[in-house]
């Protein structure tokens, strides 16, 4: 895999992501499976092998080099915004605001950005509920943005239904790079106040 380089291969109901961070190469697989479901100890590796195989390289080696203790399993929900951040003295950012699923990969993007905003609020406004009620309404968009274009992302990524991923993989095999790009123009392209 290239270096700094990432890619996500999309199956029915399933999705495989390759991350090279220098050193190393972060990787992520996901499913559809019932809420709750378990692995028998010490067969995550082994479980993952079968649902990926035959997948293209480097799937096979990287889940062959990866030792089943440093596997976590988690089940992913989508989550409302909570509808109100602070209450008092107290205030919430990030996930523990607006949680998002991986879809897009914003989530600590989205918490440092809360961070940066409520830092600046803070800084500008002598009352402290002032400077939190302008942090949630200058964040609370772009959060709901974000929630919404993952979730749109997670949807696609993990059909099942073979008529709708022959839909999906024609539009994105026939969208020009270009507009493809600018459908994540919010995304990546976004100035902090």
């Amino acid at each position: 895999m290239e270096a700094g380089h990432l890619t996500e291969s999309w199956g029915a109901g399933e999705r495989f992501g390759l991350v090279d961070i220098g050193s190393r190469t972060y990787w992520f697989a996901t499913a559809n499976t019932p809420e709750g479901e378990t692995d028998e100890p010490g067969e995550r590796r082994a479980d993952l092998t079968r649902r990926f195989a035959g997948w293209h390289p480097p799937i096979h080696a990287v889940l062959e080099g990866t030792p089943d203790t440093a596997i976590l399993r988690n089940d992913v929900y989508f989550l409302d915004p909570l509808p109100r951040w602070s209450n008092g003295r107290i205030v919430l950012l990030g996930d523990a605001a607006h949680a998002t699923t991986p879809g897009v990969g914003q989530g600590a993007a989205q918490a440092i950005e809360d961070a940066v905003v409520l830092a600046n609020e803070l800084g500008r406004h002598d009352e402290l509920a002032g400077a939190l009620a302008r942090y949630e309404s200058i964040r609370r968009p772009r959060a709901e943005l974000t929630l919404k274009l993952s979730r749109q992302v997670d949807r696609a990524a993990q059909l099942t239904s073979p008529i709708g991923r022959r839909v999906l993989n024609h539009l994105v095999r026939h969208t020009p790079e270009r507009v493809q790009l600018r459908q994540l123009d919010p995304l990546v392209h976004h100035h902090l106040r």
